[in-house]
């Protein structure tokens, strides 16, 4: 029952972001896709800053590899 209620919260906010995004482009204020996406760099380079910044609020000092308890 908890899963249905994250999706049904994930995609309220989901809405209010496209209604946001849609609001912005009608005043002009930026357009959306006009420039095409990222280059390959800067999309690592934001992945890797958002990796970071969600350690250091979880007050980890690094990330952890995935499943890995590091005991073989």
């Amino acid at each position: 029952m908890t899963i249905l209620y994250y999706e049904y919260e994930l995609l309220k906010h989901m809405r209010e972001l496209e209604a946001r995004d849609r609001r912005l482009e009608h005043w002009g204020w930026y357009r959306r896709h006009e420039t095409g996406p990222l280059p390959a760099e800067w999309r690592l380079r934001v992945g890797r800053a958002l990796i970071h910044l969600g350690c250091w609020l979880e007050g980890r000092e690094h990330a952890e590899a995935l499943g890995g308890s590091g005991k073989s």
